[in-house]
């Protein structure tokens, strides 16, 4: 290996090599310098991730309003309203939601601080950590309400019709 000094030209190594050898030149490195480098794809992924993640959860409410529809059913004979049909499939989407957000966001704060504690560590740069509280209570309020929306429109879908058309299937 060898280390040409700044400005000299790599063309003059050409003189020096035999046949066999390859002289290979300088190149840029092609990891990321600084955040500016990356864009938009932090905000892409988190997107990305967080349709991923709506999508399990309508497919897990969809599948699980299908398998109750006869259960619904009973009790919209029983004399419940549509309304009430509705918060039931809506407190089905909360409760996962809560449990999801409660051991996520502190485990997600303190795995984040451990893991930039010790990359600003090994890297020598200083260690400020901010948490943005209403970033994350942004992040609780969308996600509570849009799995309370997406659990009340699956419910209008899987419950239209009379009820004795699901009792009968039975």
């Amino acid at each position: 290996l060898v280390r040409l000094e700044p400005g000299a030209d790599p063309g003059l190594l050409e003189a020096y090599a035999d046949d066999a050898a390859d002289v290979g030149l300088p190149f840029e490195s092609n990891r990321v310098q600084s955040l500016g480098e990356i864009g938009d794809l932090p905000a892409f992924l988190a997107t990305f991730l967080a349709a991923l993640g709506l999508a399990a959860v309508l497919h897990s409410l969809l599948r699980s309003l299908r398998a109750r529809r006869q259960d619904l059913a009973v009790l919209s004979a029983m004399g419940l309203r549509r309304r009430d049909l509705l918060a039931i499939s809506g407190w089905q989407a909360v409760a996962p939601a809560v449990i999801a957000l409660g051991l996520g966001i502190p485990l997600g704060v303190v795995g984040g601080r451990l893991a930039w504690s010790a990359t600003a560590e090994a890297t020598g740069v200083v260690e400020v950590i901010l948490v943005p509280l209403l970033l994350l209570l942004g992040v609780v309020v969308s996600v509570l309400l849009s799995w309370t929306v997406a659990a009340r429109l699956l419910a209008r879908a899987v419950l239209r019709g009379p009820a004795a058309l699901a009792l009968r299937a039975d």
